[in-house]
């Protein structure tokens, strides 16, 4: 994995949430709202802990790589409470000819492969309120 700094996170934030704001394509739009919303947290993540890169760990904190893509997991160890994101979406099931359950970790296989998730769900919502979350603490 590469080692990035928070800025460096912050800005890829920044970036993907524009670029998803200007997609029609709904697959396209939610997975970059999913790396958005995974750079912003890592960057908020990294700062709190006064991580230097993604590579960094101290007593306090496991490196940001560790987290792989696992929103929860980010959002669990920075200890944000559920009313200021809504309810993450838990298991979500897909649409035929995938099947099973995904969870918000594996969110963004399910649109880089174009597999579809079943209606209703909150996923696209819930990411962008993490999004929106994340950009606001980052200001």
């Amino acid at each position: 994995m590469i080692e990035l700094n928070d800025k460096a996170l912050r800005r890829r934030a920044h970036e993907l949430h524009g670029a998803a704001t200007s997609l029609a394509d709904p697959s396209s739009r939610a997975l970059l709202l999913f790396y958005a919303a995974e750079c912003g947290l890592k960057a908020i993540y990294m700062r709190k802990f006064k991580l230097k890169n993604t590579a960094s760990s101290n007593g306090s904190a496991k490196p940001t790589s560790s987290f792989k893509h696992n929103i929860d997991a980010i959002i669990k160890a920075l200890k944000i409470p559920p009313i200021a994101l809504a309810h993450s979406p838990g298991g979500l099931s897909l649409k035929a000819p995938a099947a099973g359950e995904v969870y918000v970790g594996d969110l963004n296989q399910v649109w880089r492969y174009g597999a579809t998730l079943a209606t209703p769900n909150n996923a696209v919502p819930w990411l962008e309120a993490v999004v929106a979350y994340a950009l606001k603490e980052l200001k």
